[in-house]
Parts: C-alpha cells; sequence; structure tokens
C-alpha cells in the first residue's frame, strides 16, 4: 500500500526509475488499488481470526479474570489494546519496509513519508474495526460455563 500511494501521490500514477535507464517504470492503475484492497482485507479477516482464537484459547483467564471481578467491558478493552499493538507493529513494519523500497528507487520527500504513515493508519483503522466481532465473544464466557467445561 505504501508503494502504490507513494506513486500516486509523489509521482502523479507513474513511475520511471533510473535503475536501467527508462526500462523500470511503474504505472498505477485500477486494478493495483483492487489489489491493495483485497489484500487489506485478507490482512485484516487473518487479524480476526487471530483475535478470535486469542479469545478462545485463553478462556479459561477470561474466566478467572471475571470471576475475580473484571467486567466484560475491561476483558475487550485488555485484549483489543493487545490486538491494536500487534496491528500497529504489522501496518508500521510493512509502512517501513514500502518506504524502503521507494527510497531505493527515489529520494524520498514529504509527500512519500506521508503516504506511508496513511498506510500505516489505515492497517491499524482496519484492524480496529475487524476485531469488534471477535472480541464481542468475550462477554459470552460465563466463568461457571467455563470451567465446567475445563473439566
Amino acid at each position: 500500500m505504501t508503494i502504490v500511494l507513494a506513486v500516486t501521490r509523489a509521482f502523479r500514477n507513474s513511475l520511471v526509475g533510473n535503475l536501467l535507464g527508462n526500462a523500470v517504470s511503474l504505472q498505477v492503475r485500477g486494478v493495483d488499488y483492487l489489489a491493495v484492497g483485497l489484500m487489506v482485507v485478507l490482512a485484516g479477516l487473518s487479524l480476526a481470526d487471530v483475535v478470535y482464537l486469542n479469545v478462545a484459547e485463553r478462556g479459561d483467564e477470561i474466566a478467572v479474570l471475571s470471576a475475580v471481578g473484571w467486567r466484560p467491558g475491561q476483558l475487550r478493552a485488555l485484549f483489543g489494546a493487545e490486538a491494536l499493538l500487534v496491528a500497529a507493529a504489522g501496518s508500521v513494519a510493512g509502512a517501513a519496509a514500502g518506504l524502503g523500497v521507494v527510497a531505493g528507487l527515489t529520494p524520498l520527500s514529504p509527500t512519500i513519508e506521508l503516504a506511508a504513515a496513511g498506510a500505516a493508519l489505515i492497517g491499524i483503522v482496519v484492524a480496529g474495526l475487524v476485531m469488534l466481532v471477535p472480541l464481542s465473544q468475550i462477554s459470552r464466557r460465563l466463568p461457571a460455563l467455563q470451567f465446567a467445561a475445563a473439566e
């Protein structure tokens, strides 16, 4: 996403590199945006799956915390913060990698850096939205039912 946004914003949808003269060129088209969108959706679904498995596998911990007085909202905030940290780490690493690729082709500019920051922010926002569904499962894990299932 960083590369596509950088080419769109800084180079007006077309990048001609000097690596091999004018033989290396990149032009951003609608299908590129579709591919990036699909990758963002798949990454979001992967994160939702990880959060769901995390909640399911840590059911005993959720039950204990609930039994000692943690409310479902506090549990959702705890698991949500953990998921957002994972999403932020992945988004920032991906944006930095894209920024590194673009830096290898051309000198960086504030516009390119803004595109990288925007790509990272989009990743974090998408992650925040997709994890709402698996986090809603926390309130369904009652301590008595969880401990009975563990026996």
